[in-house]
């Protein structure tokens, strides 16, 4: 049986000071949505327990792609699509695969 190998990035907001909650960034072979996405911690604690923790967004336009309430405070929601905004470029590249997690790393603007 052939298996694929998924990769999923995580920026921790510990390392990461400019973001309130920690972020995955999928490629576009582990997610079951068919337009790019990351899933951002709807708590802010600092170790993703659960996926239920985690709540899907477009990278195309940081919309929220499930009915769920968010815990987050409008302002750290805000802080997440400005980081989305600014990186929408590398976010996309990452997701289709044509930059890996060091080049994404490397080139993302965490200055916000």
């Amino acid at each position: 049986m052939d298996e694929i190998l998924f990769e999923m990035s995580n920026l921790r907001k510990s390392k990461y000071k400019a973001l309130p909650v920690n972020i995955w960034i999928s490629t576009d072979l582990s997610v079951r949505h068919r337009e790019p996405t990351i899933k951002f911690q709807n708590n802010y604690s600092d170790r993703t327990t659960s996926k239920s923790d985690l709540i899907p967004m477009s990278i195309i336009d940081g919309r929220i792609l499930v009915s769920k309430k968010v815990d987050i405070s409008p302002s750290d929601l805000a802080r997440v699509r400005k980081f989305v905004e600014l990186n929408r470029d590398l976010l996309i590249k990452l997701w289709n695969q044509d930059i890996d997690d060091e080049d994404f790393r490397s080139g993302a603007d965490f200055d916000f």
